[in-house]
């Protein structure tokens, strides 16, 4: 009575979207930091469950640059877009429409004064 059933456990899909929407809520409230927290930790399990060349992933890689980008981190959101660039065009290829848009989402590196 101690085990629970297979249909009593949730599926790593359905968790991990649950984690995905509820990440989402936080980041509409102002909550940045959490959301960004949130989807880093969401990251490694979906690495983890489906490999880091998954479309999930990569979507979920780019759904934490635009994050970064909307919340004015510069730096992260560039940092975090150029690397997923290089993975999608290595991926994909560097002409493919995903590539195409990841570069025009690129941020233009900051010069200090």
């Amino acid at each position: 009575m101690g085990r629970r059933s297979a249909a009593a456990s949730p599926r790593p899909s359905q968790a991990t979207a649950a984690r995905r929407s509820a990440a989402g809520h936080h980041a509409l409230i102002g909550q940045t930091s959490r959301a960004l927290r949130q989807l880093g930790e969401l990251l490694e399990i979906e690495r983890g469950l489906y490999g880091a060349d998954d479309e999930r992933v990569l979507e979920l890689r780019k759904q934490i640059g635009l994050l970064q980008l909307g919340s004015g981190q510069q730096e992260q959101a560039r940092a975090t877009l150029c690397a997923l660039l290089s993975d999608v065009e290595r991926v994909k290829g560097p002409r493919h429409p995903a590539a195409e848009a990841i570069r025009r989402l690129v941020p233009a590196p900051t010069m200090d004064a």
